[in-house]
């Protein structure tokens, strides 16, 4: 769902993760690219962030695009599904769909790092 607020001068449209699901019941899950996901002040709707890698060039985009300032975020990831997840239950939902490439270094652990699917 997107709402607007008006800023002083300008409407800010968000996305507000609460979407309707689609007819994919029986599609399984896979993860498809890093989110942050930002509690709105102005909404109070979930503010998704979504990019290749997380803080990538297009996460700082949307940032300046909303005039998002508040560094609160909740690092995730969204699924094929277009449900969001936290590291911990993305990287089940990859391991699950056999999407793991690999596993190395400080990142060898339960949580999903996007480089652990590339």
């Amino acid at each position: 769902m997107i709402k607007q607020i008006w800023d002083g001068g300008r409407y800010i449209s968000y996305f507000c993760s609460s979407s309707p699901k689609k007819n994919e019941k029986n599609m399984e899950r896979k993860i498809v690219c890093a989110a942050n996901k930002h509690t709105s002040k102005f909404t109070g709707c979930d503010v998704l962030l979504l990019g290749v890698r997380h803080w990538d060039d297009y996460m700082r985009a949307q940032c300046e695009i909303y005039s998002i300032k508040n560094q609160d975020y909740i690092q995730g990831f969204i699924d094929n599904k277009g449900d969001f997840h936290t590291r911990k239950k993305a990287y089940l939902i990859a391991k699950a769909a056999g999407q793991i490439v690999r596993k190395e270094g400080e990142y060898d652990g339960d949580e999903l790092f996007s480089e652990d699917l590339y």
